[in-house]
């Protein structure tokens, strides 16, 4: 994931109680921050800032493709790019 790209969150992931649909459910927007905790979505009318320091990870669809993103995923990435690890 890099700043620009198109996010939308998924309908998959549950609620802060570990059931039902999360408010955030459909949500969509551009990235314009990535953390290795987590991530800044722009919308229209507002900022949604989506952590991972505290989950597993999250579904959303990055880029139209639907994922299971991972503060994991990103510094496997950030590693390779530059040849650390």
């Amino acid at each position: 994931m890099k700043k620009g790209d198109k996010v939308k969150m998924s309908e998959k992931n549950p609620n802060h109680l570990g059931f039902g649909q999360c408010a955030y459910a459909g949500m969509e927007g551009v990235v314009s921050e990535v953390h290795d905790d987590g991530f800044c979505l722009e919308t229209d009318s507002s900022c949604l800032v989506v952590p991972l320091s505290k989950r597993k990870g999250i579904w959303i669809y990055l880029n139209g493709e639907h994922v299971f993103f991972t503060n994991k995923k990103r510094k496997s990435f950030i590693n390779n790019l530059f040849g650390v690890g």
